[in-house]
């Protein structure tokens, strides 16, 4: 049973958004709305919420696996929970919109972890993620941490056929390459057991 840490703090309309100056985060932002005083997003690996402070929608949640970068996370005001990504404690279909900044290619099983986000975004809602970019398929540097070394069409191929169509991609100028994804209609949640398959529609 995974430990949930849960610390209540939303965020309010009313409430005054901060503005990211940092040229390392700007593709990445310019793929969100300006603002989405109605949506719930989840900052997905959201660390210290070195960018979760920045995002301006009604309610804004962090999901990470550390608690001691997850209680600065919450100093800065926001709901947290500990959780794995490969076993998200959301309910089906909770949020509008999913930021992911380098973390998917932490995962151990990319396919797991996809199928997750799928499964808890609403229907037509976006995932926003910045994944590292290389040209090879080999890792540009030594991280260890990095079990996913892909080219941009190979990760567009992996978000495209596990749930997502994506709308838009984009080149940091710091070597990342970020993508907008919606939550396709033509794939279908499948339960078998106690576990959730995604599973692409068969047309006729």
């Amino acid at each position: 049973m995974l430990e949930l840490l849960i610390l209540i703090c939303v965020l309010t309309a009313e409430e005054e958004f901060l503005e990211c100056s940092d040229v390392g985060y700007q593709a990445l932002f310019s793929l969100l709305p300006e603002e989405n005083h109605d949506k719930l997003c989840l900052d997905f690996g959201c660390g210290d919420g070195e960018i979760t402070k920045y995002l301006k929608f009604k309610e804004v949640a962090g999901l990470d696996l550390f608690r001691d970068t997850l209680l600065e996370a919450h100093k800065l005001g926001y709901q947290v929970v500990l959780g794995d990504m490969h076993h998200l404690p959301f309910r089906e279909c909770c949020f509008d919109y999913l930021v992911a900044r380098h973390v998917l290619e932490h995962s151990i099983a990319l396919v797991k972890v996809i199928w997750e986000l799928h499964v808890i975004l609403k229907n037509d809602g976006f995932l926003c993620c910045e994944v590292p970019e290389t040209n090879d398929g080999l890792e540009n540097g030594s991280n260890r941490e990095h079990h996913y070394y892909l080219m941009p069409s190979q990760w567009r191929r992996y978000l495209e056929n596990n749930g997502f169509e994506v709308v838009e991609e984009k080149v940091n100028v710091h070597g990342g390459v970020c993508f907008l994804a919606v939550k396709s209609k033509k794939f279908k949640l499948v339960k078998k057991g106690k576990v959730t398959l995604v599973e692409r529609e068969v047309t006729h």
